[in-house]
């Protein structure tokens, strides 16, 4: 079962997780685990606590997939997030420019993805929405 596995029911219109991690899924945690920890390196290197912050964030993230928090949500949350961490990046400087230039690019693949498994689940909906329609009319 993966991302196109019917995900489970409505609980006031946010749809909670019911199924195990699909290929996406697990590449999404992976490359947040990267960025995660390119953040802890930086704060260790550095002491900057907001590198503190945003490697904890990436973990929370992760940790989250793996509860019923609605996958929906934390893709749709993960998509801002990532990118106030690229402008910011930019407007500061573009620090650590070999491991920033990766770390961005960690993080810009995560944004793809993100965007990806959010059209998925959307097309998902659809198509529920498209079967209850039809189960509605063979009804009558």
């Amino acid at each position: 079962m993966g991302i196109t596995a019917r995900l489970g029911r409505h609980a006031r219109g946010v749809r909670l997780n019911v199924t195990p991690l699909g290929p996406l899924e697990w590449l999404g945690a992976f490359l947040a685990v990267v960025t995660g920890l390119i953040h802890v390196y930086l704060f260790l290197r550095t002491g900057f606590l907001p590198f503190l912050l945003a490697g904890a964030g990436f973990f929370g993230g992760v940790g989250l997939l793996f509860t019923a928090f609605p996958r929906r949500l934390l893709y749709a949350m993960g998509v801002p997030y990532l990118g106030v961490q690229i402008v910011l990046w930019v407007l500061t400087g573009m620090g650590s420019f070999a491991l920033g230039v990766f770390d961005k690019t960690v993080q810009t693949l995560l944004v793809g993805l993100l965007v990806a498994l959010l059209l998925i689940e959307l097309e998902i909906d659809l198509i529920e929405e498209v079967s209850t329609v039809w189960d509605d009319r063979d009804e009558e």
